[in-house]
């Protein structure tokens, strides 16, 4: 399994509600409670099926960070508990991991900005071209990696088609 570095990433709603479904479930099993909260095996689960359903992997620190923030409303929707949370979920930096739906979209935007009508085909994307797939990936996918972790995973997918 691949990991892009780091990305910036806008937590919502649905890790929210995730991250409250999995602590509350998990505080009924004795081997992941360790008084009145998760231990650290408790946690390390929690870190798994977030990364399982959300495509990213978040640190252990901002799960407890986050989960301390959100509460239950009386139709089962989950809330923040603070108006200004101490976990920036705005531009929270997560690991993402490489996909198939994120190659495909990589080849087929190289493809697409590397052909130009009537002239032959670009040899290199340039600075401005890097920027649009970064804008475009980020729009798409929710989280934004560095220019320089696009460029070199396009170019293992790149080599392995």
């Amino acid at each position: 399994m691949i990991f892009i570095g780091a990305v910036f990433y806008s937590w919502s709603w649905k890790e929210d509600t995730l991250l409250w479904e999995t602590h509350t479930d998990l505080m009924g099993y004795p081997a992941y409670v360790d008084g009145a909260s998760l231990n650290e095996e408790g946690w390390k689960y929690v870190q798994r099926e977030v990364s399982q359903h959300a495509a990213h992997l978040a640190p252990i620190r901002t799960l407890k960070a986050r989960s301390a923030e959100i509460k239950r409303r009386e139709d089962g929707s989950v809330v923040e508990f603070v108006e200004n949370p101490t976990s920036d979920i705005a531009n929270c930096i997560l690991y993402h991991k490489w996909d198939t739906k994120d190659d495909a979209f990589l080849l087929k935007t190289y493809d697409n900005l590397s052909f130009i009508p009537g002239r032959r085909r670009k040899e290199f994307l340039d600075a401005a071209d890097w920027h649009s797939v970064q804008l475009w990936f980020t729009q798409k996918f929710g989280c934004c990696p560095s220019q320089t972790q696009l460029q070199a995973h396009t170019r293992t997918v790149l080599l392995k088609h």
